[in-house]
Formats: structure tokens, sequence, C-alpha cells
């Protein structure tokens, strides 16, 4: 890559001229690389937002013991707490919490509490249409109040911020018939820890499951379409007081096949320290972890392959060729340096 130079007393305009074009090949190769980097993370941003995918890795686990713990396993403890935390900052969610504080104050259980909350959630917008999803929890809340749509991620947000604010566990739960591509049928909606159980809750359409006439989780609903339909139970969606439309069954062409895939997003929505924002750091971001209970991944595992792809392969690549061009660069420089140092000790004697 770069031009011969042979050190000559007689030579400083050709030395000269052969140092300032090994300067320029190394600038333009890493500001090419760098554009690669850019390039890679556009080429990511334009394919979450089109497809609507993870843009975190996923793990895998069949035990659903995994997910939804037995009674005394300390995994669960830790999930209670982290799911009180929330998804947004302190100071943002004692606003929430005086906020939505009316709204709850004569609720005398959780479930009656979140049954409110979901309703209110949803009754800030009054139509389903795109949304930028906003850093700040008041952002959202404004977008949605000034007409502008929401989506299901939008009121999910809205809805497990609410339900912390006033001590309630909640974490996020996503919903996808066919990934990574069918982008149209994937769905968000939530899981409140009530009275023991992880129960579904969707705040989108306002809506819950009873099967049997029991709460429902999204893996007994996700069970329930996996067994055959002579053994089923009863199911049932129950929606809230309020008419909210599109329905869940108005608005997907066959809303149960979201549940062909379930995944549970824990921790969902902390806000991290600022450098798990750019690759590769982002990878291996504290609370943003995926978790999928199902027992057939292969659907998934190209998820996994473009986020390392983009996460890892694309940002480490870049970083070492520009480092090691830095280190050329910096290296010509000080040969230079020398050079010249060594030519006018030459000349003075």
């Amino acid at each position: 890559m770069f031009l011969e130079t042979e050190y000559s007393l007689n030579d400083n305009g050709v030395q000269a001229k052969l140092k300032n074009e090994n300067a320029l090949v190394i600038k333009t190769a890493i500001i090419t690389l760098i554009a690669v980097l850019v390039a890679a993370e556009v080429l990511m941003f334009v394919y979450v937002k089109e497809f609507g995918v993870f843009y975190r890795p996923l793990t895998f686990v069949k035990e659903k013991t995994k997910v939804y713990f037995e009674p005394g396993d300390p995994n669960l403890d830790k999930v209670i707490k982290s799911s009180i935390t929330g998804d947004w900052r302190r100071g943002e969610l004692e606003e929430l919490k005086k906020l939505v504080w009316p709204v709850v104050k004569e609720k005398k259980t959780d479930w009656e509490k979140a049954v409110a909350l979901r309703e209110w959630a949803r009754s800030q917008a009054h139509k389903l249409g795109p949304l930028e999803f906003q850093d700040s929890l008041f952002d959202l809340l404004n977008n949605m109040n000034s007409g502008k749509g929401a989506q299901c991620g939008d009121f999910a947000e809205l809805f497990m911020a609410a339900s912390h604010s006033v001590g309630i566990p909640a974490r996020e739960v996503v919903l996808l018939r066919n990934p990574p591509w069918d982008k149209y049928d994937t769905h968000v909606a939530t899981e409140l820890y009530i009275d023991g159980k992880w129960v579904f809750m969707d705040p989108t359409f306002d809506s819950h499951f009873l099967i049997n006439g029991s709460l429902a989780s999204a893996k007994d609903i996700q069970d329930y379409f996996l067994s055959p339909r002579e053994n089923r139970p009863v199911l049932e969606n129950i929606r809230g007081a309020r008419e909210f439309h599109p329905t869940f069954g108005e608005y997907y062409l066959n809303p149960f096949s979201l549940f062909n895939n379930v995944v549970y997003v824990f921790d969902s929505g902390y806000k991290s320290s600022f450098i798990f924002k750019f690759p590769p750091f982002r990878h291996f971001q504290p609370h943003r972890k995926l978790v999928i209970q199902d027992e057939n991944k292969s659907a998934f595992m190209l998820l996994n392959d473009i986020v390392f792809l983009y996460d890892i392969v694309i940002p480490v690549v870049v970083i070492g060729l520009v480092s090691i061009l830095l280190i050329m660069y910096f290296s010509e420089r000080r040969n230079k340096l020398n050079y010249r140092k060594f030519s006018k000790l030459t000349l003075q004697k």
C-alpha cells in the first residue's frame, strides 16, 4: 500500500512528497472505514425500523421456570425488584405517579389498579399510528395527547411506566407470528405480576384473557393454541369498560397466530450508560437482554446472526483496521520528524 522511500540527503522534496502521499493514503483509508461503520449503523437502524425486529441478542431457554419461576426462587425476587424500578428516570416516574394517582387512589387491589391504568394508558392516544420512540416519558405522553397517534410499543411503554410508578411489577412481552421478516404480524403487550402470577395485559386493545375463568399469562395463551383443539379449555378475551377501536380481532387478520412465538423482555426499557448506545459495547448492554420461551428457536437464529454482524463483526474489524492505520500514520510522522533532525545534524557536520 505504501510507496518505497529511500532516505537521502539530496532528495528532500521527493521525500516530503512521498511522505505526504503515504499520509493521504492512510487518511483516505481511515475515512473510508469510518464511512463503512456509519453506513452499517444506518442500515441497522433502517432494518430495525422497517421490520420491527430486535437489536439485542436473544437468549433461548426451554424451561418455563426460567421465565415465570417457581415460588421461592431467588431470581423471582430479582425480576420483581427490577420490574418495579422501571423504564424511565426516577424523577419522571414520581411525576407520573402524581398524574395517575387520581386514577388509582380509590382502587383497593393491584388488579383493579392495573385495569384502571391500562384504560388510562390507552385513552392517551385517540388513534393507532406511527410515533417515534421518545427518550422522555412526558415527550411520549405529550405526543400521544397532541393527536399524533401511537403504536403498540408506545402504549406498552406508557402502561408499564404507570404500573411501575405505583409499585406494580411489569415487563414487556413481544408476540411474533413469523419472525424475522413479517413486520405486520408483530405485537407488543405487557405482563404484570399480580397476586403471585404474571398476567398478560394488552394496553393497545385494553384487554386481557381468561382461561377457564382464570387470568392467563402469555405462556398460558400460547399453550392454549398449541394444544389439540379437542382438549382446549375455554378462552375468553375480556375488554375494558370503554369502547376503543380497532379491537384486537379487527386490527390483526389472525391475532392469535401472534402467540406462535412469545418473547419476554426482562428489565425492559432501562436507561443504560451512554457508552452502551454504540457498538460493540451495546451488544453487552445490561437490562435489555431478551429471553424467548420457544421450543423451536431456528426462526430466531437469523436475528441473532444479524445483530452479531452489526454489533460485533463490523465494528471490531473497522475499529481494528482504523487503529492499525492510525499507528502507521503516527509512525510515518515520527519517522519524518526523525529524518528531518538527522538531515539537519548531518548538514551541520
